[in-house]
C-alpha cells in the first residue's frame, strides 16, 4: 500500500501530465548496454551502419533521433572509426557517439526498452521519472520526554541592579558563576 502511495506522490509532482515509470535496470535494452562485445571494427563505416552493426550483435532496439542530428550537421554517411575488443555495448556506444559528435555532444538514454539517441541538450531536456521503493527508509520515530531546564532556579540570588548582569548569588543555577571569580576590566600593562 505504502508503495502505491509514493507513487502517485511522485506523479502529481510530475512537471508533464503523463505518468511514466522508466526502464527498470532489468530491461532487455540494458542488458544489452552491459553485455560484452568481443571484438568492434568500425574503420570508416558510416554511422547508420556503425548503430546496424551494434544493434545486430546485441538485439537491442536502437533508435535515432535523424531530424535532430541532421540539424547539428551529423547524417548517416558520417565517418566512425572504432577499434576495440573485449568491451561493454555501454562503452563502444559511447565511444562511437563521441566520434561522431565532434562539437556536438551526444548520448543515448532508454525509454519504455529502446535506446535512443539524441543530442545531449535534447536529452537533458527530456523528463524522466525513476520510482524507488524507500519503505525501508520510513521509521516511526517515538515521542520521548526530553530533559527539562529550569532557567528560573537563579533568580533568588538577586542581582547587583543596573541590569550588570552579575550574579552575587552561590546557589548554583544553570548560568552561575562556579569560582566565585568576578570579570571586571583589569588595567592592561
Amino acid at each position: 500500500m505504502r508503495r502505491v502511495a509514493i507513487a502517485l506522490i511522485l506523479a502529481g509532482l510530475c512537471a508533464k501530465p503523463s505518468f511514466t515509470l522508466a526502464a527498470a535496470p532489468n530491461t532487455a535494452a540494458a542488458r544489452a548496454l552491459g553485455g560484452e562485445l568481443s571484438n568492434v571494427n568500425l574503420d570508416g563505416v558510416g554511422f547508420a551502419d556503425a548503430i546496424d552493426y551494434l544493434r545486430d550483435l546485441t538485439s537491442a532496439n536502437i533508435n535515432i533521433n535523424w531530424r535532430l542530428l541532421q540539424e547539428k550537421n551529423i547524417n548517416k554517411d558520417t565517418p566512425v572509426h572504432v577499434k576495440l575488443r573485449a568491451v561493454s555495448m555501454r562503452k563502444a556506444l559511447q565511444l562511437v557517439l563521441d566520434e561522431v559528435g565532434g562539437s556536438t555532444p551526444l548520448t543515448y538514454f532508454i525509454d519504455q526498452g529502446v535506446i535512443e539517441i539524441t543530442t545531449q541538450e535534447a536529452a537533458d531536456a527530456k523528463l524522466i521519472t525513476r520510482v524507488f521503493d524507500v519503505g525501508d527508509l520510513i521509521v516511526d520515530i517515538p515521542d520521548f520526554a526530553g530533559p527539562s531546564f529550569n532557567l528560573t532556579q537563579n533568580s533568588s540570588g538577586g542581582s547587583s541592579g543596573g541590569g550588570s548582569g552579575s550574579n552575587s548569588g552561590s546557589s548554583g543555577g544553570l548560568f552561575s558563576n562556579t569560582n566565585n571569580t568576578s570579570n571586571t576590566d583589569k588595567p592592561s600593562t
